[in-house]
């Protein structure tokens, strides 16, 4: 895990892949927040489209690169938590 978070930190730019709710697939700039007890999260605003999308099918895909071409792919379900 060390590993995958020390390359999302360094590279700060993510790409997020969802089903939209019109069935279509949407890749999005997305930022990585910080690793706790063995999940990864992300931060979004609960009135944008890419949260509803997550809301409708929790299916997602985060892809980076580095400027040499070393990339990462994760995939997993979107679990939403309210809390500041």
């Amino acid at each position: 895990m060390n590993k995958v978070v020390d390359f999302l930190q360094a590279n700060p730019v993510q790409y997020l892949g969802t089903v939209g709710r019109d069935g279509k697939a949407k890749c999005r700039p997305f930022m990585f927040c910080f690793e706790k007890d063995g999940k990864l999260w992300f931060c979004t605003n609960n009135q944008k489209d890419v949260y509803k999308d997550m809301q409708a099918n929790p299916e997602v895909e985060v892809s980076v690169s580095d400027p040499a071409y070393a990339w990462l792919r994760l995939h997993g379900r979107a679990v939403f938590e309210d809390n500041m």
